[in-house]
């Protein structure tokens, strides 16, 4: 499992991908998420890496719609992306 995880020393070709592009692949990896949402334990969402997705500004759109039919459980939640730097496009997340 340790070569699933990986960390910040992983070489790429030791990484796993996802479909998360997949409806049912993005609702399976979320769901955890998307309930403690809806229950209110948690109020938003960080997001790392988001630029080594495939389509990263398809997933925050996706992202944001779907935590939006949550929204009245939990009012004003919004997923950020971690590591803001100077010169790096925003995805929207």
């Amino acid at each position: 499992m340790s070569r699933l995880i990986g960390g910040a020393s992983s070489r790429s070709n030791d990484l796993a991908a996802i479909r998360e592009e997949d409806d049912e692949v993005f609702e399976a990896i979320h769901a955890v998420v998307f309930r403690l949402y809806a229950e209110g334990w948690i109020d938003g969402l960080r997001i790392d890496h988001v630029d080594g997705l495939a389509q990263p500004e398809a997933y925050c759109k996706k992202l944001r719609a779907r935590l939006a039919t949550l929204e009245k459980k939990t009012p004003g939640a919004l997923p950020r992306r971690a590591g803001i730097r100077r010169g790096r496009k925003d995805f929207g997340c």
